[in-house]
């Protein structure tokens, strides 16, 4: 495995804990491994509970900052508001009805 990829196991270890308990992760083994990417597996030497991570090299972190637009810098489209419970409903009742395939579902614009 290369350094960059060492390294950013070794920072995905100490930069999060366990997701329950909030203790040290260790990791347990390497599940899968890329050129800038690997899914470890850790154990919490707190709980006992197994987790996975994907751990990133700050390498493709920094390529897929410039990528990915964070979208509270560009806002929302004119017009358009957040997304609240009555969008959510209204949603959920029109897929209740709908009856029809994936692709008639987003070939048009319904809006509610």
């Amino acid at each position: 495995m290369d350094d960059g990829l060492d390294g950013a196991i070794e920072q995905c270890l100490a930069s999060s804990g366990c997701p329950q308990c909030g203790e040290r992760l260790h990791l347990l083994r390497i599940l899968s491994r890329r050129t800038a990417t690997a899914v470890i597996a850790t154990h919490c030497e707190g709980c006992g509970a197994v987790a996975n991570r994907v751990c990133f090299t700050g390498d493709l972190l920094a390529r897929l900052h410039h990528c990915l637009a964070d979208p509270f810098d560009e806002g929302l489209p004119e017009g358009e508001g957040a997304v609240v419970a009555e969008d959510v409903v209204a949603m959920h009742d029109y897929l209740n009805g709908f009856d029809g395939d994936f692709l008639a579902l987003f070939r048009g614009s319904w809006r509610p």
